[in-house]
């Protein structure tokens, strides 16, 4: 769906909230919002978008769900060649968005924390979203075969984010783009794409907020 459909300022135009998908070139982004895509459409659907192995967003793109409240951006990704830090708020004309994903496909760096404030400084909040999380562990596996341990491999990738981002009190979601059905996914695809939870994660996610919460949430939905 083409840039030039989308119309107003953005804010909470209709009764839609605009997500912006952002994030450093090649950090699965787009990758990520076709796997929310097809999480929701199916995946043979013909408004699936298409992912090249480079993954280069030169301009946003807009997707919407028949039905859903939601409407996702793939935004341009910061931190490369032709897009740099600053005025890059501008560029993106970040006031349009409602709220933002922040994809890391690895160890949070100075763009991910500039990022952080550049968002804050607008007043909009968002869900930090750790991608690639299978090459992560696969990566741990192979540098120490005989002491590998899955989960204290997450739980190093999720303290070492929450080291980094601890004062903004966000929550973090470790995502494997090849393997949906492991992790944080499916959490995260029932807050983005419940109205509800939507909200209310948007007005605490400044505060820790814990995963089994939205679980419990997410159980008790589908009952």
């Amino acid at each position: 769906m083409a840039e030039g459909r989308h119309r107003g300022n953005g804010r909470r135009s209709r009764g839609k909230f605009n997500l912006g998908v952002i994030g450093r070139s090649n950090s699965g982004k787009s990758s990520f919002i076709k796997l929310m895509l097809q999480s929701q459409l199916g995946p043979e659907s013909p408004d699936i978008p298409k992912t090249d192995f480079l993954e280069c967003t030169e301009k946003r793109e807009k997707f919407e769900i028949p039905g859903c409240s939601v409407v996702l951006w793939d935004v341009p990704g910061v931190g490369t060649q032709n897009e740099g830090l600053e005025g890059y708020d501008e560029r993106i004309e970040i006031e349009k968005y409602d709220g933002f994903v922040v994809c890391c496909g690895g160890p949070v760096t100075e763009y991910e924390l500039a990022l952080n404030n550049l968002i804050a400084s607008h007043g909009r909040r968002y869900i930090f979203v750790r991608t690639k999380v299978d090459a992560a562990i696969e990566n741990e596996k192979k540098a120490h075969p005989s002491t590998f341990d899955e989960e204290e491999t997450l739980k190093k990738l999720r303290d070492g984010i929450i080291e980094k981002l601890s004062e903004s009190g966000v929550t973090e979601f470790l995502v494997s783009n090849r393997h949906p059905d492991k992790f944080d996914f499916e959490t995260l695809n029932f807050i983005i794409f419940d109205e509800s939870a939507l909200a209310s994660y948007m007005k605490s996610c400044n505060k820790k907020v814990k995963k089994e919460n939205w679980k419990r949430k997410q159980v008790e939905s589908d009952c």
